[in-house]
């Protein structure tokens, strides 16, 4: 394993491309100069450092574990285009505003003319800068090594900013040793009924929950995020989606095994999660005891604290596969319990019924996704990758740790 920063050794892009115009812009919007650009990184590479682990067996070329030791935040080089310029024209506006230069006075000739003005420049400036020559290597040396050995993927670790190469097959093999077992412990099954039907019944009660969520937001629209709305309104009318379930590596254990996470792309009941999390926050961030994941402190003194079983000695603590251990039969009854009392009723943004729905959907009715073109519908625990399951989990532990 080796974990590189070159990011250390690479020159920074220099804060200003005047030196790169041709001629000056014929519309003065920035005084004849095209603005430094120290306050929008945007349009340079963004670099993580992380680290690379091969698991493929195979040499690999020193530019390959460089780009790939970047991490996987890593944000590569993209050519500017009007969202860029807005983005100039955004940050610059208010101190022109103090000279006396009103941006928004521009006709659209003369903004287009100094946009085509920015760009060029801009583009001029990538291609003479030794920054993104290097970075252009990087990138040519790990698309030709990565098309040559098509069964290699690229996988993230699941601590740490670490990114993995291993082989295609090896990390089927490792997500399906999680699922064998997931399956023989009753917490999974294998589904084999119509898939069309079941897509369906899923849209048929998502709709149910969007039309009456959506109208909520349009009579006020600061009942949750304006995004939400958007994905909301729009998965009414999408294809349904179940989620594809992947897997990060456990790198720091034996073995490096899975954490399973289902994905959040394109899954028809996302919305509804972000919006179950976004409630539940609301009402109960104040109300949980102080024994919980929030407080580590709290907690940790509140465990040294317990009396100790008589011939056991404490020495660690780990909650081992939160999500996927978490009981839905006892989290439920918690959830009503909790949901029966006025203080929460009160502080409910939305009607007790329609938040119950919501949660019944996600936790008992759309709780599926796929894996190697196998469906499975998830019988117990809460779906790593679901915006709701973290606060579920911790609304579960609390009932547990909760002294009072």
């Amino acid at each position: 394993m080796s974990a590189r920063n070159p990011s250390s050794c690479i020159p920074h892009p220099i804060s200003t491309v005047r030196q790169y115009m041709d001629s000056t812009p014929h519309v003065g919007l920035y005084g004849h100069e095209i603005p430094e650009l120290d306050k929008y990184r945007i349009l340079y590479p963004k670099v993580v450092s992380g680290g690379f682990l091969n698991l493929s067996g195979l040499f690999i070329p020193l530019e390959v574990e460089i780009l790939l030791s970047f991490g996987p935040n890593y944000s590569p080089l993209t050519p500017p285009d009007i969202s860029s310029y807005m983005v100039a024209i955004k940050n610059y506006s208010d101190g022109y505003l103090e000279k006396g230069v009103d941006l928004k006075m521009y006709n659209r000739e003369d903004l287009e003319l100094h946009y085509s003005c920015f760009v060029a420049a801009m583009l001029n400036h990538q291609q003479q800068t030794l920054y993104h020559r290097m970075l252009s290597h990087l990138f040519q040396v790990t698309l030709s090594f990565l098309r040559k050995h098509s069964d290699l993927i690229i996988v993230q670790a699941d601590k740490g900013k670490t990114s993995i190469l291993i082989p295609r097959v090896d990390y089927i093999d490792k997500v399906q040793v999680w699922l064998d077992s997931y399956v023989s412990s009753g917490a999974c099954i294998v589904y084999k009924d119509d898939r069309a039907m079941l897509l369906r019944h899923l849209t048929a009660l998502y709709r149910r929950l969007a039309l009456p969520l959506c109208r909520l937001f349009v009579l006020n629209p600061t009942l949750f995020p304006r995004p939400i709305y958007l994905e909301l309104h729009e998965k009414r009318n999408s294809p349904p989606e179940i989620s594809y379930l992947y897997g990060s590596l456990k790198i720091h254990k034996d073995g490096c095994p899975i954490r399973s996470i289902c994905s959040p792309v394109d899954w028809l009941i996302s919305p509804i999660h972000k919006l179950c999390g976004l409630f539940l926050k609301q009402v109960l961030d104040e109300r949980l005891s102080k024994n919980n994941l929030d407080n580590m402190d709290h907690l940790t003194g509140h465990l040294i604290s317990l009396e100790p079983i008589s011939g056991y000695v404490f020495i660690t603590l780990d909650i081992k596969e939160m999500y996927p251990k978490t009981q839905l039969e006892p989290l439920w009854a918690v959830l009503q319990d909790l949901m029966a009392r006025d203080w929460f009723r009160n502080s409910c943004p939305i009607e007790i019924s329609l938040l119950e729905r919501m949660l019944k959907f996600i936790l008992y009715q759309a709780n599926y996704f796929s894996f190697n073109s196998i469906w499975y519908q998830q019988i117990e625990g809460l779906p790593q990758g679901g915006s709701a399951s973290g606060y579920l989990a911790k609304i579960f532990l609390d009932s547990r740790l909760d002294d009072r």
